[in-house]
C-alpha cells in the first residue's frame, strides 16, 4: 500500500519556512499547513477558493487591517506538541522577531513576500491569534496559504527547540496528512500517512509515499 512517485529534480530544504521551488513545496505541503489553505478540488473555478485549515474561521476588521483567527482545537503536531495560539506565535517569531531565540535569518529573507505586509501579531487567548497589517491587502489570506519560496505554514515548536534551525529540514515536524520518515539525498524522501490527521476527508488512503528524484545528468 505504497505510492512511489518520480520527481523531476532533487528537492531543496524541507523546512516550510525556507523551502524553495514548487518541486519542494509539493512535498512540504503534505507535512505542513497554515491557518488557511486553497481548495484545489474544484476544477471549474477561475479563482481557487480559500478554506479553513489550522484556523476554523476568521474575521476581518472593517478597515481590512486586523485578521482575527479562531484556531482549530484538538490538533497536534506529529510529535504530540499541541497546536494553539502560542505555537502560531512561535512560528511568526521564528520568521519575523529578531529578538526571539528561535529567529532564523534565512526564514526572514525567504518570507519577505508575505511578512512585509504584517505590522503586529499577538496571542489573544489559547485558540485566538491576531494579525494586523500595515495596509489592506486583499491577497493576504491567499499568500499565507501558499508555498514556493518560504511559507506561513506551521512547524512544531518542540521540534524547532530540540535542534538548530539549519537541522530542522532534516527532520521536519508539522501537522499535515503525512509524517516525515527519512531522506536519502539523491535517492528518496519517505513519508508515512498520519492516522491522527484532524481532517478525515484528507486522510491518506495509502500507508506510505516515496518521492524519488530522477535527475538527468
Amino acid at each position: 500500500n505504497v505510492i512511489v512517485m518520480g520527481i523531476e529534480g532533487e528537492p531543496l530544504s524541507l523546512d516550510p519556512h525556507t523551502q524553495a521551488l514548487w518541486l519542494t513545496a509539493r512535498i512540504v505541503s503534505n507535512m505542513f499547513e497554515g491557518f488557511v489553505q486553497q481548495d484545489l478540488t474544484q476544477a471549474d473555478v477561475s479563482i481557487t477558493p480559500i478554506k479553513p485549515a489550522l484556523a476554523e474561521s476568521w474575521t476581518i476588521s472593517e478597515d481590512k487591517l486586523t485578521y482575527t483567527f479562531n484556531l482549530r482545537q484538538g490538533v497536534t503536531f506529529h510529535d504530540g506538541e499541541p497546536w494553539n495560539a502560542e505555537a502560531a506565535k512561535f512560528n511568526f517569531d521564528r520568521i519575523m522577531n529578531r529578538e526571539a531565540p528561535q529567529f532564523y535569518e534565512k526564514a526572514f529573507q525567504q518570507n519577505t513576500w508575505w511578512r512585509q505586509d504584517v505590522d503586529t501579531y499577538r496571542v489573544i487567548d489559547e485558540y485566538t491569534f491576531e494579525v494586523v497589517l500595515k495596509h489592506p491587502n486583499a491577497e493576504f489570506l491567499r499568500r499565507i496559504s501558499q508555498g514556493g519560496i518560504g511559507s506561513a505554514w506551521m512547524a512544531s515548536p518542540k521540534a524547532l527547540v530540540a535542534q538548530p534551525n539549519d537541522d530542522f529540514a532534516l527532520a521536519p515536524v508539522g501537522t499535515g496528512p503525512f509524517k516525515f520518515v527519512e531522506r536519502v539525498f539523491g535517492e528518496r524522501i519517505v513519508l508515512d500517512s498520519n492516522d491522527e490527521y484532524w481532517d478525515p476527508d484528507r486522510r491518506p488512503s495509502f500507508d506510505r509515499l516515496i518521492y524519488r528524484p530522477m535527475v538527468e545528468v
